[in-house]
């Protein structure tokens, strides 16, 4: 939750880094003499007494103003079936997804989804609908103040900070192909989180989930039932020219893990449609970042299927799966499709001699965190990394453990419909994390063996 400063750093609120303190010359260190009225000796001791605070305060703290900002993450690579550092020893992504901050999905967003009865508004199930309800009410200026306030709420410097008090280090970050070059382009955004990343030490993995004309119809691609990408060569072919933008401006960050090419791309007929558009956006990004890893997902059509890196010509390829039980009719009925997951996991990547990634993973419905906990400690174990869905939420029914943190039930619901800008920037400012709770998430986090170990090393 937000946490107030400590006492002595506001104190310097407001003081320059750069400013100077005047010396403490010897006599003002003399207390005055009560030879002194009354009314002077009260003065030159409140102002001895002030100069020294801001002398021991300066004295004390000076060093934190002027300490250079902290070293960032160092680059990953691919070694075999590992994620490695610069020293080649094996690290695990560890982490959680910020959906909702860039790609707008409305089931777990607190925002009213159907019209009033008799509107001419269509519902808004997605990232199009809802951003087009503000345009037809507000306008193109109404559209960006609002969205202006969304960004600057949903996500803060500080949900970094809580991520890497959880023990975890790495955050998937979602965004659109269109949301780039809109006349609010996403790129300050992406800057702003890698720079957060790198003040935090938190590994950043940029995830195309929305592709120009979409990988599947689902609504997560920020257009519901376009689903063009497989049968389009023009739209591929823009898609290319997508990641080389990212590739260009992120490829050398450290901070940056890796670029995940797309997200569930359910829209391939077959394997082999998937995998051809798949080498062709790996060679694009290969065109201008040479080193950095791509994630390549199965688009939900079986590790089985999944191509061999060596005889594909790939290189820095990390294979990602996603993992939900949606039929789960109690807690224990999740542990056996996680338990086949990591069999098969396993199998595949000592054949195919790549890591492996899951890079959502949830087990609502019916969780608990008694199971969330054995999950994830299971991953580790075996060296699988993950990310779970999703940093937060803010549903009707609180949601569960579908976020880390979900909406109170007191949070207020924005209309799209009906409410004034005025009054919608004013929800938005209470969707910061801090107005928050914690789900049952949070604890099975905390009780994972390498969290327990980081906080107590002699265990």
């Amino acid at each position: 939750m937000g946490r107030e400063k400590p006492q002595a750093s506001r104190l310097l609120d407001g003081v320059r880094a750069d400013a100077t303190v005047a010396p403490i010359r010897q006599k003002e260190l003399e207390i005055p003499s009560f030879r002194n009225s009354c009314q002077g000796a009260r003065f030159q001791l409140k102002t001895y007494m002030m100069r020294l605070l801001v002398f021991v305060t300066w004295a004390g703290f000076g060093s934190l103003l002027a300490a250079p900002p902290a070293l960032p993450p160092p680059s990953l690579k691919v070694s075999g079936t590992h994620i490695v550092n610069e020293q080649g020893n094996p690290i695990a992504l560890r982490g959680v997804n910020l959906g909702g901050w860039l790609v707008e999905e409305i089931w777990m967003m607190p925002v009213e989804g159907v019209p009033p009865a008799g509107s001419s508004f269509s519902k808004v199930i997605d990232h199009a609908s809802l951003w087009e309800t503000f345009r037809q009410r507000f306008g193109q200026e109404g559209v960006l103040q609002i969205r202006k306030a969304w960004r600057d709420c949903w996500i803060t410097r500080e949900d970094f900070v809580r991520v890497k008090e959880l023990g975890l280090n790495c955050v998937r970050l979602p965004f659109l192909h269109d949301s780039l070059d809109a006349p609010d382009g996403l790129f300050p955004r992406i800057d702003q989180a890698v720079a957060w990343a790198r003040e935090t030490g938190v590994y950043l993995i940029l995830d195309l989930h929305g592709t120009p004309g979409r990988q599947s119809g689902q609504h997560h691609t920020g257009r519901s039932d376009e689903d063009q990408l497989f049968k389009d060569s023009k739209k591929v072919t823009e898609c290319e020219l997508v990641w080389k933008k990212v590739a260009s401006r992120y490829g050398n960050a450290p901070e940056v893990a890796a670029f995940d090419l797309m997200n569930e791309p359910m829209g391939a007929p077959n394997e082999s449609t998937l995998y051809l558009v798949y080498d062709r956006l790996l060679r694009a990004v290969r065109e201008v970042a040479a080193e950095k890893p791509v994630m390549i997902a199965d688009g939900y059509k079986g590790i089985a299927g999944m191509p061999y890196p060596e005889v594909a010509g790939w290189k820095q390829v990390i294979f990602s799966q996603h993992h939900y039980n949606f039929g789960a009719k109690q807690v224990r009925d999740h542990w056996g499709p996680v338990e086949n997951l990591i069999t098969k996991i396993g199998y595949a990547r000592s054949r195919r001699n790549v890591p492996y990634f899951v890079g959502e993973l949830n087990i609502e419905p019916h969780s608990s965190q008694e199971m969330m906990t054995r999950v994830l400690d299971t991953l580790d174990e075996k060296e699988i990394s993950w990310t779970v869905w999703s940093y937060k939420v803010a549903m009707r029914g609180q949601g569960g453990m579908w976020g880390l943190y979900r909406g109170k039930k007191d949070l207020p619901v924005l209309s799209p419909f009906t409410d004034s800008i005025s009054e919608i920037v004013k929800k938005i400012q209470a969707y910061k994390t801090e107005n928050f709770e914690a789900s049952a998430m949070k604890p099975a986090l905390q009780q994972t063996r390498l969290y327990q170990k980081s906080i107590n090393p002699a265990q």
